[in-house]
């Protein structure tokens, strides 16, 4: 590709190895995120302590999918309770089992986000099944985790209202603390750029800026409500 065009950097040969940052004379090339220790973790979550005592809040675990790390999610979780700190995960819940359940002794809270009860258009809009993520919803409950469920709020994809009502019962059956709407937003239009990947949502508006948006929360929110879920816009 020409330089007029743009660079582009080229994924199926790239390792992750940083030696095009370090090369690149004008700093034009960085990497996001660095590899840190457990101890290098807790020495900085320290520096905010003032903070968690002032607003009760404390560590989340989120990503990227910390699942994906979990003898290090564990360690960093194990440390926080040690020090009286809150402890909550952010997740997608398509993992093994054996790696939940690595984490949550160490937890307060679960936030688990649901992109669709449908496991066929689960299939196709993530392309993964949605069988594991419902089975470690359960099961994560049956444990006696507080599990708040997210539904990432999407226009064409999971906004019917008959979708909006099998989500209430799911989450009223398996005794979900609490379902948060998530708006859906343009913020990660820049991320799929930057990998390189079509971004198929580009013309879609966030449902909180549109009166349609916000009349389509406003429904949804009542739906779930009467289903008995306590149900929260954002979160």
């Amino acid at each position: 590709m020409s330089a007029q065009a743009g660079w582009r950097i080229d994924r199926a040969r790239c390792t992750n190895c940083g030696l095009c940052v370090e090369a690149c004379p004008y700093g034009g090339l960085r990497m996001s995120g660095r590899e840190m220790t457990v101890e290098e973790v807790i020495e900085t979550v320290e520096q905010d302590r003032p903070f968690y005592r002032r607003s009760d809040g404390g560590v989340t675990l989120s990503g990227g999918e910390p699942l994906a790390q979990p003898d290090f999610a564990a360690a960093v979780l194990t440390a926080c309770r040690a020090r009286n700190i809150h402890t909550v995960l952010e997740t997608c819940g398509y993992a093994p089992w054996e790696h939940v359940e690595r984490v949550l002794p160490h937890l307060d809270v679960v936030f688990l986000d649901l992109k669709h009860l449908d496991d066929a258009i689960h299939r196709r809009v993530t392309g993964a099944s949605n069988a594991l993520i419902l089975q470690n919803a359960r099961a994560m409950v049956r444990r006696g985790i507080p599990l708040i469920l997210r539904l990432p709020l999407i226009p064409g994809v999971n906004t019917e209202i008959s979708h909006i009502h099998a989500l209430g019962r799911f989450a009223v059956e398996i005794k979900a603390a609490e379902l948060h709407l998530m708006p859906f937003h343009q913020l990660g239009k820049h991320k799929y750029h930057r990998l390189d990947l079509p971004y198929p949502l580009v013309d879609a508006k966030p449902l909180e800026v549109t009166a349609e948006g916000r009349a389509l929360l406003s429904a949804a929110r009542a739906v779930l409500e009467s289903t008995g879920i306590c149900t929260v816009i954002g979160g």
